[in-house]
């Protein structure tokens, strides 16, 4: 919980007030929208900033005190930004130090339709194919003859299995290579379901979307967008 959430909180108990106290002085004619943006403001963490501007009245605090407990907040969502871009680091140089070369498998259907039949069969495996560990060690022969056994090997499998059509994504049109983990989309080699190099390659076979697209876990937030609306709200609060 940032400052200015537990402030509004620790002061409501010791001056035992309401939420419906609170919606009053905070203006809101509307006592029950008034108490549920009170809720929203204490349980989501957002920053409504028609209650902070009127928090030192609700609260009968001074301007002074909202604005320290604003800048404790922005601290806290300063620390939370560096530790997330942190974390972006050090999973990037995690990914870069376990990559391996593969083929992509282009298809019909970037995005699966139905989304959950790819979710829950984990048909977005299999747009991955695995390439030899020591792949860009080898010979322009040798890896031209692994990238053809390994989409000769997958694409027969696809066809045994599902008659040529990947679950949700529908038929097979191409396999890009991704030889390296940092690459421009638009180098990359693409190649036929017989494995022969495509010259001029539409621009989509070289988009690589690895994964379930619009699944996601948990609720995203952009902090620095956060940041930036406590910035404004410091600045109108103690302009």
């Amino acid at each position: 919980m940032y400052a200015i959430h537990k402030f509004l909180l620790d002061t409501m108990k010791q001056k035992n007030l309401s939420k419906k106290d609170v919606a009053l002085r905070l203006g809101y004619k509307n006592i029950s929208k008034g108490i549920r943006r009170i809720d929203e403001f204490i349980q989501e963490g957002t920053l409504n900033e028609n209650i902070i501007k009127n928090l030192h009245i609700a609260l009968d605090e001074s301007v002074s005190k909202v604005l320290e407990k604003l800048e404790e907040t922005k601290q806290q969502i300063a620390e939370e930004i560096k530790k997330q871009e942190e974390e972006k680091i050090r999973v990037k140089e995690e990914k870069r130090k376990n990559f391996k070369p593969f083929l992509y498998c282009v298809t019909e259907q970037k995005i699966p339709q139905p989304i959950f039949v790819a979710a829950i069969s984990e048909s977005y495996l299999l747009k991955k194919v695995s390439l030899p560990d020591n792949f860009n060690e080898l010979s322009p022969k040798q890896k031209l003859d692994a990238m053809r056994n390994a989409i000769s090997q997958h694409y027969e499998y696809i066809h045994n299995r599902w008659g040529g059509i990947v679950p949700a994504y529908g038929k097979i049109l191409a396999y890009t290579l991704v030889p390296t983990f940092e690459y421009n989309e638009e180098d990359l080699p693409v190649y036929t379901p017989q494995g022969e190099l495509i010259e001029q390659p539409p621009r989509f076979y070289q988009e690589i979307e690895l994964g379930v697209a619009g699944v996601s876990i948990g609720k995203k937030i952009d902090l620095t967008k956060i940041f930036k609306n406590v910035e404004m709200i410091v600045e109108k609060i103690g302009g």
